[in-house]
């Protein structure tokens, strides 16, 4: 877990976030996995992590009151 809900979002924003443009958060995983270490990518370790980072952003949307989709609408 993370040391504070803080720290929870600013490791959920910089799955989101490419530089100033808020992505679809399976594109950016797709993105920074390709980036970072592409020897993962298909792997089961990869899809475990992109789970946990769905669920991550389901959690924070309803401690918001909003839907992942309306994160998206946001133009950044």
């Amino acid at each position: 877990g993370f040391s504070s809900v803080e720290a929870t979002i600013v490791y959920y924003a910089d799955k989101r976030v490419a530089h100033d443009k808020i992505m679809p958060l399976a594109e950016r995983l797709q993105e920074g996995r390709a980036r970072n270490s592409p020897e993962t990518i298909g792997t089961e370790g990869a899809a475990e992590l992109d789970k946990k980072v769905e669920l991550l952003e389901e959690e924070l949307c309803e401690m918001a009151g909003i839907k992942a989709e309306d994160i998206s609408a946001l133009k950044g």
